[in-house]
């Protein structure tokens, strides 16, 4: 797929003088994206109208799929920050704090409480169930 299209922003307007189009244009230089002919009853044509205002924001899709690919990787890297954070923060609390043979309630130690919450976020962050 191409990466050429006409600038944005676009607009979906409503011909009245014709009654039967939908044009999509290029506000700045008028430029016409696309005609889309109304061939609905008027109980469609919110629906009509909600599709064609879906096409006039399509200018937007090259810039969004680059912030996306942008956003994923710096996903990635924070699920790998907080894993390696976690694995660190329970070195510690096993070395110096709670460990083998700990009496203490896990939620009561600070440490460990820490590294329960860095656990849920890391799962919120990938969408799983606590």
């Amino acid at each position: 797929m191409s990466e050429k299209f006409t600038k944005g922003p676009w607009k979906a307007k409503y011909d009245s003088q014709l009654q039967a189009l939908i044009e999509i244009y290029n506000t700045e230089d008028r430029i016409m994206v696309a005609v889309l002919p109304d061939r609905g009853t008027i109980e469609a044509m919110p629906e009509i109208e909600a599709n064609a205002n879906l096409i006039a924001d399509a200018w937007q899709l090259p810039e969004l799929r680059r912030e996306i690919s942008e956003l994923k990787a710096i996903n990635k890297e924070m699920y790998e920050a907080l894993d390696h954070l976690r694995i660190a923060a329970q070195k510690v609390c096993d070395d110096f704090c709670c460990g083998a043979g700990c009496s203490q309630d896990a939620r009561d130690c600070k440490l460990e409480g820490g590294l329960i919450r860095a656990e849920i976020a890391l799962r919120k962050a990938r969408g799983e169930e606590e």
